[in-house]
């Protein structure tokens, strides 16, 4: 189990220092997404983070957390973005890297019962905590793959954008 958890926890290590890379390329007032710029997507991800941390945490004091994405997948990434649209870019990273620690404690700190447990999942339904984190060490290496791809078709328009837009429909 030990080893398991840390081959999990490279795996959020060499996402987030994909991501890492990716991000220094961009201008934060790039359109990368429909209305989002890479605040916005870095919103996106901490909020993933933090509902899969919450869920481990819960799951850990021998409870659940709440579904986060109850409304659904697409009503959770807008909330996640909107709830930290008022914050600089720098306090997003910092939120950004919080969160992804936290996400990281709680896993050095789950015992082998909890580890081999289902517990639920922020979208509802129960699997066990590896299959949650796999999902979002895969989920931010697919968005710094995309950027990265963006880069290198130089299909990225740099344009004049407030830093605070909100979501195309």
């Amino acid at each position: 189990m030990i080893d398991e958890i840390a081959t999990v926890i490279r795996e959020l290590d060499d996402a987030r220092a994909a991501m890492r890379t990716v991000m220094e390329k961009f201008d934060r007032k790039t359109i990368i997404y429909p209305g989002w710029t890479l605040k916005h997507i870095l919103a996106h991800v901490t909020g993933w983070d933090e509902a899969a941390a919450n869920s481990i945490e819960a799951h850990m004091r021998g409870g659940e957390s709440a579904i986060d994405a109850y409304q659904g997948v697409a009503e959770y990434n807008e909330k996640s973005v909107e709830t930290r649209r008022e914050l600089t870019f720098e306090l997003t990273v910092r939120e950004w890297e919080y969160e992804r620690e936290r996400l990281k404690k709680a896993l050095r700190e789950i015992t082998p019962e909890q580890w081999n447990t289902p517990l639920m999942f922020p979208w509802g339904g129960y699997g066990l905590a590896i299959n949650l984190v796999r999902v979002w060490s895969r989920h931010e290496h697919d968005h710094a793959r995309e950027l990265q791809e963006l880069i290198s078709r130089s299909a990225i328009t740099f344009i004049d954008a407030p830093d605070d837009l909100p979501r195309a429909e």
